[in-house]
């Protein structure tokens, strides 16, 4: 039956022999809403974003969970949606479960993305939508956004940007647009499990102490330097009907007048020696003429430093970049620039020299250093790419 089903590979899985290595790559279904980060390297890494609709009809079966994330390294998964536990109890465990608290996504004024009418309803159901998904050979990218708090008297859009360094990190930045103050609160709940600490201002989850032994695999939890207070609580978990386990939650949390912004980078540790580095605001500048802004951030570990730029529209300026890109990435290592992302750009220069131009903007331009020279990856066949390598292999950094 097993062949049957599964054909003949089948037969190995079942006598027990080693699965073929996995080439994960990322996807979108876009019919659902689903969005999936992923790649190989040093294990298997796949982050699941839920942009698609909350349900039909009235979304009896539907959760609060518009723009929500779930994580899994290797085997096992690290940041978990709750799931159901129960249809009816006596103490709210319904609405509990299914509620926007209980999931990886921002919560405005406390209250739920739409609202719950009995065990099987929602009124206010939010739109959900993607706005961007471009996938690289070294990147991917992801925005979205929901309208579940344009029921308030002050609506709210949530926006929700999250870049996906294949192999390496993860930062989600989350935008609340409204005109006056709102209580903000962003939720991460850790899988069963894990134990989770605190180091300064950063959240480190690793396997508790049976596990730890043979696996170094941790997880940092890195928010923005400045603005938020954090708290370490408890969730629950639901790996079946009727079955509830407590988990490890990190909230942040803050009052504040919008629009506004709290971004959290997400890395994997794999060594018991790897530390997480220091995550930092670089610059915010937000133009109320032309209702452009740039937001940038800066990620030092300790050969490398990471520089990650959002964009709304226009040209801007950066220590040694100017551009038109909505999304910019490098990497420097010992000075020397070693990696390069753009998107949704025409241009790029750098300390002045153009080492990028084209004659409308590109969807995705991707430049990997290999020895001396590099690899470049790109959307558009016509981009002059001997004379991009050429430029951005030479480029080091004066600071």
């Amino acid at each position: 039956e097993a062949v049957w089903l599964l054909g003949e590979q089948a037969v190995s899985v079942l006598c027990g022999a080693p699965p073929a290595p996995r080439h994960l790559q990322s996807r979108s279904f876009e019919a659902a809403g689903i969005y999936v980060m992923a790649s190989s390297q040093p294990v298997p890494q796949q982050l699941v974003i839920d942009a698609g609709p909350q349900g039909t009809g009235r979304s009896g079966h539907g959760h609060a969970d518009a723009l929500s994330l779930t994580l899994s390294l290797g085997d096992r998964p690290w940041l978990v949606d709750p799931g159901t536990f129960c249809y009816i109890s006596p103490d709210n465990q319904r609405d509990l479960f299914r509620g926007t608290a209980a999931h990886n996504t921002l919560r405005i004024d406390g209250q739920d993305q739409a609202v719950p009418e009995g065990p099987f309803a929602w009124s206010s159901i939010p739109q959900v939508r993607a706005d961007l998904w471009v996938t690289g050979a070294t990147f991917s990218l992801f925005a979205g956004a929901h309208t579940g708090y344009c029921r308030l008297p002050d609506p709210v859009v949530h926006r929700r940007f999250i870049f996906h360094l294949h192999a390496g990190l993860w930062l989600v930045r989350d935008v609340a647009e409204a005109n006056d103050s709102h209580q903000l609160d962003l939720f991460w709940h850790f899988a069963p499990g894990l134990t989770v600490s605190r180091w300064e201002n950063r959240f480190i989850a690793a396997l508790k102490d049976s596990q730890a032994a043979t696996e170094n695999t941790r997880l940092a939890l890195l928010p923005q330097d400045v603005g938020w207070t954090s708290e370490l609580t408890s969730g629950g978990f639901s790996p079946a009907y009727g079955r509830k386990e407590s988990t490890l939650v990190v909230r942040f949390t803050a009052r504040t007048k919008l629009p506004t912004e709290f971004a959290t980078l997400i890395v994997p540790l794999f060594s018991a020696s790897d530390k997480p580095g220091k995550f930092v605001i670089l610059r915010r500048e937000e133009s109320l003429t032309d209702n452009s802004s740039l937001h940038a951030f800066q990620y030092d570990e300790e050969t490398k430093t990471h520089y990650v730029v959002f964009a709304d529209r226009g040209g801007w300026s950066l220590s040694e970049w100017t551009s038109d890109a909505t999304f910019l990435y490098y990497r420097l290592e010992n000075r020397r620039l070693t990696h390069l992302i753009l998107c949704g750009g025409s241009f790029a220069k750098w300390q002045g020299k153009q080492v990028l131009s084209h004659s409308a903007p590109i969807a995705r331009f991707e430049w990997l250093r290999n020895g001396e020279s590099g690899q470049i990856f790109t959307s558009e066949e016509t981009i002059d790419q001997s004379l991009s390598d050429g430029l951005l292999g030479s480029c080091e950094t004066v600071f």
